[in-house]
């Protein structure tokens, strides 16, 4: 489930239009310019302990796409 989360994500992103970057440290760090300009930001870890991270991850991401 590691990269799946990652994975999921950066479709997302891409669907959306954007084109994402990955760094990765401690947690996969995804960044993109929305439309008015601002970086966005999401974190995803690299090792989710939580069984709801998925859920969580997703959540998060669809309300940056809409903000």
């Amino acid at each position: 489930m590691k990269h799946e989360i990652l994975e999921e994500a950066l479709t997302a992103i891409r669907a959306a239009g954007f084109d994402p970057s990955v760094v990765r440290n401690r947690h996969w760090k995804v960044t993109w310019i929305d439309l008015r300009g601002r970086k966005q930001v999401l974190i995803v870890a690299f090792s989710p302990s939580d069984h709801r991270a998925r859920v969580q991850s997703r959540a998060l991401l669809r309300r940056l796409l809409t903000s």
